[in-house]
């Protein structure tokens, strides 16, 4: 578990906050660097977030969207088995295995759970081509949702070339069309992923009828 660490380093971020106050003609270096690292994870608008900002932070990194608002990174915060747990620096976490958003905390309406029928564990897309008659099950927090059915179709769109902050990646593009009839909520969800070991690297997915897509691009793997 990283939440102490996690923690520390986003108590550092409001710190570099203050930066703005200091000279321009002192610690010129440190100001922009601490700019830089405040910026990013607070999702300033159309921040250009680097390959060397993505290295130099610690922890597993990825970067967050959600519809037209600015995006931010989100840093590991802990890991259970093949599930990972994601941190902003405003408090919002996601969990997510397999790629899949399984959970959420600090949004307007929270995904409590997803299950998928006849599946104990979120299902590796690599194990899918062009198959329709699957089911998943969304349980949500605000409106309060027990299990809504979700028919999915998933289709496998083959190879495409995805570039994540200057790294390009030879990965393979899964649509989910999953729909429910009786709130007429319809909608796709994109999944991006490496054909080798099954990582997803970017998905663009919808978690609630009342949020927007959540875009998702892994800057920083986690370690295995």
């Amino acid at each position: 578990m990283l939440n102490k660490k996690v923690a520390s380093f986003l108590i550092l971020v409001v710190f570099f906050n203050s930066c703005s106050s200091l000279p321009d003609n002192v610690a010129s270096n440190f100001k922009l660097a601490a700019t830089s690292i405040k910026s990013a994870v607070f999702g300033f608008e159309d921040y250009p977030i680097t390959r060397d900002l993505v290295e130099s932070i610690p922890y597993a990194s990825m970067r967050l969207k959600i519809g037209k608002g600015p995006a931010g990174l989100m840093i590991l915060e802990s890991q259970s088995k093949d599930s990972n747990t994601w941190l902003s620096s405003d408090e919002v976490s996601i969990t997510e295995k397999n790629g899949f958003i399984i959970r959420t905390s600090g949004l307007l309406n929270n995904v409590i759970n997803l299950r998928f029928i006849g599946q104990k564990d979120v299902p590796n897309l690599l194990n899918y081509r062009n198959e329709k008659d699957l089911k998943s099950y969304l349980t949500l927090h605000n409106p309060e949702v027990f299990e809504l059915e979700l028919e999915l179709n998933i289709v496998n769109k083959g190879v495409e070339k995805v570039i994540i902050v200057d790294k390009e990646y030879s990965l393979v593009h899964f649509i989910i069309g999953k729909e429910n009839k009786y709130i007429r909520w319809k909608a796709n969800d994109h999944f991006w992923i490496d054909p080798i070991d099954g990582y997803v690297w970017k998905s663009i997915q919808n978690i609630a009828p009342n949020i927007p897509q959540v875009l998702i691009e892994v800057t920083k793997k986690p370690a295995i």
